[in-house]
């Protein structure tokens, strides 16, 4: 499964310490939402931008993807997705991350819905849900 040392809380604790403190320019902030999180609220100004990256594993088919069908307020902010990065871990199949940006455009109330599924399978219920609550000021 994942490596004795991926299994400690405290370690867990300093990866996301890390990659919220200070990674990202000045206006923007940058969250990774935790695997078993379903629902995400924050809010931006107008200009301001957030990052979002979310844990996928590519070479299994499925990939996020926002479903605008089920999403609100698109309007009020522009959605970019900056692609997936890998871990170091040098495992083959290893999970990375897929990372979106937002960017407040108006202001107003957005629902961001995100979907985990296979491509061929888009018939099907995702295999995960994810919701971003926005204000934008």
């Amino acid at each position: 499964m994942y490596p004795t040392m991926w299994r400690c809380p405290l370690l867990w604790n300093c990866v996301v310490a890390f990659a919220l403190a200070g990674c990202s320019p000045s206006g923007s902030t940058q969250t990774i939402i935790p695997p078993r999180g379903t629902q995400d609220t924050r809010s931006i100004s107008v200009g301001g931008s957030t990052s979002v990256a979310m844990v996928s594993t590519p070479s299994t088919g499925f990939s996020w993807s926002l479903d605008e069908a089920q999403s609100a307020g698109l309007d009020h902010v522009t959605v970019h997705d900056k692609g997936f990065t890998r871990t170091d871990s040098g495992l083959v199949g290893a999970p990375g991350r897929r990372w979106w940006s937002i960017t407040g455009r108006s202001p107003g109330r957005v629902t961001l819905r995100f979907v985990y599924q296979r491509a061929w399978e888009r018939e099907n219920k995702p295999a995960k849900v994810r919701t971003i609550d926005l204000r934008v000021r």
